[in-house]
């Protein structure tokens, strides 16, 4: 508790937002149901992501997004090691 006094990240309706002039960010955390380290060959959480990102610039062309995270970084791996070991 004593690093939340540390951030300018406030909650909002529930989550967590940056604001600084002219700009706002915003937080959204999200857990998986099975591993990112899963050696299916499948970017579950990538593809999942590009799909909302793609919802959200049709939605707000304006809109700026960041993907980050070790879910993300595992999943990297996860598929380039699916892709080395089946070639």
């Amino acid at each position: 508790m004593a690093r939340a006094t540390e951030t300018r990240a406030r909650s909002r309706e529930g989550e967590s937002v940056v604001s600084q002039p002219g700009m706002e960010w915003m937080v959204l955390m999200f857990e998986l149901d099975q591993s990112a380290m899963s050696l299916d060959g499948n970017a579950l959480v990538g593809n999942a992501l590009a799909k909302a990102a793609k919802a959200v610039r049709t939605a707000l062309p304006e809109a700026r997004l960041l993907h980050a995270g070790v879910p993300l970084h595992a999943e990297a791996a996860a598929v380039q090691a699916h892709s080395e070991i089946n070639t």
